[in-house]
């Protein structure tokens, strides 16, 4: 429920459009390529399907966040060495703590419910701490350069989306609005659904001919867009980048 439920909520305020998939759409080679794969529960993986995570999402560039146990199962064995095989980060399982992470910035976040056993602690060696368990400040959450990619280990149950912003963001990918709307983009088109009532600031990734297409009115070549919503407005827009 944490992993999937509330985590989909925090990824849904990173203000950049997403795409859900199951791994077999992974597998089969149907997921589209993306500067940064989340992987929420892949706690069984055969060696197909990580040669297929490797193939599709380990590319050149992109950044992949890996969630607690990513294929901590295999031949129905349970090892923390097969997590350091998928993520490239070596770990150790450590005493049971609440599942609390402190991040660099002192802010403490804390998934419900926020019972991590048990708990791993990824090896901070040739890595960048995110974030540290709250109990024990021990690491909880890595970021390591890989061959040409980058592997982020969390060993909490879900992150806070701005935290998950600022991943996206490094990975390369456009942040249209960081105040924790709700965030499509693509073909053309951007829409905001307002998570609480306020000026919304778009910005768009380039200059462009931006039109209301509630209104119609023509809103004028712009980079970014403020307007002021309520809870549960959605404002769409046809965006025509300016060549």
């Amino acid at each position: 429920k944490v992993m999937l439920n509330e985590s989909r909520d925090y990824l849904y305020q990173i203000g950049a459009p997403l795409g859900l998939y199951l791994l077999d759409d992974l597998v089969a080679g149907k997921v589209p390529p993306a500067k940064m794969y989340i992987f929420l529960d892949v706690f069984r993986l055969d060696k197909k399907q990580i040669s297929a995570i490797r193939k599709y999402a380990c590319r050149r560039g992109a950044t992949v966040l890996w969630t607690y146990a990513p294929g901590i199962v295999r031949n129905n064995r349970l090892s923390e060495d097969y997590i350091q095989e998928v993520t490239g980060i070596h770990l150790r399982e450590g005493v049971f703590r609440p599942g609390s992470i402190t991040l660099m910035d002192g802010t403490v976040f804390t998934p419900e419910p926020a019972v991590v056993s048990p708990t791993f602690i990824p090896d901070a060696a040739n890595a960048q701490v995110l974030a540290n368990y709250s109990v024990g400040n021990d690491p909880a959450v890595v970021s390591k350069k890989m061959n040409g990619w980058t592997s982020v280990y969390s060993g909490s149950l879900a992150l806070p989306p701005s935290m998950l912003r600022d991943l996206a963001a490094k990975a390369g990918v456009h942040i249209y609005n960081d105040q924790g709307d709700t965030v499509m983009a693509g073909n053309g088109f951007v829409g905001l659904h307002a998570a609480n009532d306020g000026n919304k600031t778009i910005r768009f990734p380039k200059k462009s001919i931006i039109t209301d297409c509630i209104s119609g009115e023509n809103l004028g070549i712009i980079s970014s867009l403020t307007v002021d919503m309520k809870k549960g407005d959605t404002k769409i827009l046809r965006v025509v980048p300016v060549k």
